[in-house]
C-alpha cells in the first residue's frame, strides 16, 4: 500500500460523505440524519477504493461495497428509527458508474461501437452488482442489524 493511497482514502471519504449528506437534502429528512446519511456514502466509497486497489474487478468491488452500505443503512435506520431510504439512496450515489454511462452514450454518438459496447458492459455489470448487493442484504432478517441484548431475568 503506497503512502499516496493511504493519504487519499481519508480525503475521498470526507468528500464522499459531504456529497452524500448534500444529496440527502433532496429527501427533506430531519437534519439529525444528515451526518449518518453522509457517513454511509463515505464508507461505501472507502470500501470500494480499498477493494479496487487490491485488484478486485469493479463489479465485484461494487457488490461488496453495496452489501456493506446496505447493512450500515439498515443499522442506522433501526437505531435512529428512520426510513432506510434516508441512508441507502445517498450512500449509493458515490458508487453509481456515472462516467461509464456518459462514455457509453458518447461513443455511441461518435459511432465507435466497440468502445461503446465495452463501456455499456462495464456499466451494466456494476448496475447489476449494486442491485444484487442491495437485494441480498435487504432480504436478510432485521434481527441481524438490531444488536439488541437479552436482559437477564
Amino acid at each position: 500500500m503506497t503512502v499516496e493511497f493511504v493519504l487519499d482514502v481519508p480525503v475521498q471519504f470526507i468528500i464522499c460523505s459531504v456529497a452524500s449528506a448534500a444529496f440527502t437534502i433532496f429527501f427533506n429528512p430531519p437534519y439529525k440524519h444528515l451526518i449518518s446519511a453522509g457517513l454511509t456514502g463515505g464508507f461505501a466509497w472507502a470500501i470500494y477504493m480499498v477493494l479496487a486497489y487490491y485488484g478486485m474487478d469493479a463489479g465485484f468491488a461494487s457488490f461488496f461495497s453495496t452489501v456493506a452500505l446496505t447493512a450500515l443503512s439498515r443499522m442506522f435506520a433501526y437505531h435512529r428509527k428512520a426510513p432506510i431510504t434516508i441512508f441507502l439512496i445517498p450512500g449509493i450515489i458515490p458508487l453509481v458508474p456515472g462516467i461509464a454511462i456518459y462514455k457509453t452514450g458518447y461513443y455511441m454518438f461518435m459511432s465507435e461501437s466497440s468502445k461503446a459496447i465495452s463501456y455499456a458492459a462495464s456499466t451494466f455489470s456494476i448496475a447489476i452488482a449494486i442491485a444484487l448487493g442491495m437485494a441480498l442484504t435487504l432480504s436478510l432478517p432485521q434481527v441481524l442489524f438490531s444488536f439488541k441484548r437479552k436482559k437477564n431475568l
